[in-house]
């Protein structure tokens, strides 16, 4: 049927069509064609994603994450944490004095819990949204604020154990059995934020290079002394197959070769701003959170392209995605957007 578009301005807009659905591209982001059937002359309007911008506590969201569920876990600044269905619309909200300023987020495997790194520690959350555990100091932590979570297992849940990114070094182990790695046993800073567990290693990005750790303990480091790093801060990491991949703060992304040496990853990319959270691979393509909007890198050939435009700001602080979405998490909420419209040409 016939349609019209009412009240709504298109001034510096683009119109595009994906398989049935009508888009529209802005500065204010990406926006769906919604047909309102009972009207009589089937008006348009545009939305977002659901109107996410309305449901969330905080449009800075600073970490995100899909469970089992299809849900998307959105960490934010300062008001804890949003629970989202596939259709965007809001099934909880999380917050308390130890669930408010959200830093990363994972689901265990295993366990299916949601693991919430926070300034005041760990926590951990079962299927039905409840906190089981909250880890923190005086559970053997190096420090309160955890930057990023990993967990080892050998199969048995009993046994599986966490590695965690802290303000004051990296803590190993389980509760009551923790363990420290800090500069004393040769971490290239105590500050850490992001670590990465691949192929029988550990990396761990600090504020002053790239720890490589073996057996829990550090075999390399690697920093602008020793390695192609122009930046040593190392803020995000990510492993796409057998590739590792460093993102830095000013520095740009780098590469750890198969012969354990950094190099810068396309010049192209330049000396951005990496964010924390903001480097996330589907296998094919590699996404990439700046302070000016996302990049994607095509691994097979290499092509990059800068997504800006679709974007409801500029700074892109966490990525994560599925088959068939890739969710960016900004400075003034959530973009989502299909790998359809993302693979156009």
């Amino acid at each position: 049927p016939s349609a019209t578009i009412r009240g709504q301005i298109l001034t510096g807009s683009k119109l595009a069509t994906l398989g049935e659905d009508l888009w529209r591209l802005s500065s204010e982001g990406v926006q769906r064609a919604v047909v309102n059937q009972s009207d009589a002359n089937s008006v348009i309007r545009f939305s977002r994603w659901s109107e996410v911008r309305q449901t969330l506590a905080s449009n800075v969201i600073s970490a995100l994450a899909l469970d089992s569920q299809s849900r998307l876990w959105a960490g934010t600044f300062r008001n804890g944490i949003d629970v989202l269905g596939p259709s965007g619309t809001p099934v909880a909200h999380v917050e308390s004095e130890s669930a408010r300023e959200i830093n990363s987020l994972v689901e265990d495997g295993m366990t299916k819990k949601m693991l919430a790194a926070s300034s005041a520690g760990l926590l951990s959350f079962d299927a039905s949204l409840g906190t089981k555990e909250h880890l923190s100091v005086a559970n053997g932590l190096l420090g309160n604020s955890v930057m990023q979570v990993t967990q080892l297992d050998d199969g048995h849940v009993e046994r599986s154990m966490l590695v965690l990114a802290t303000s004051k070094g990296l803590s190993l182990g389980m509760q009551g059995k923790f363990r420290g790695v800090t500069t004393v046993q040769g971490l290239p800073s105590n500050s850490l934020y992001a670590v990465l567990d691949h192929g029988g290693k550990l990396y761990v990005g600090t504020l002053g290079g790239l720890a490589i750790l073996q057996d829990g303990r550090v075999s390399r480091v690697l920093r602008d002394t020793n390695s192609k790093l122009t930046n040593n801060w190392v803020t995000a990491l990510c492993a796409v197959g057998p590739r590792v991949f460093a993102g830095t703060y000013g520095g740009g992304l780098f590469e750890l070769t198969a012969s354990g040496e950094l190099r810068p990853f396309l010049p192209e990319i330049g000396r951005a701003v990496v964010n924390p959270n903001a480097l996330w691979s589907d296998g094919n393509r590699l996404y990439i959170g700046t302070l000016d909007g996302a990049l994607m890198v095509d691994l097979n050939s290499q092509q990059l392209i800068r997504i800006r435009r679709e974007m409801p700001a500029r700074t892109v602080l966490s990525i994560t995605g599925d088959e068939r979405y890739v969710y960016f998490g900004t400075t003034a909420g959530i973009a989502r957007i299909g790998h359809r419209y993302l693979s156009r040409d």
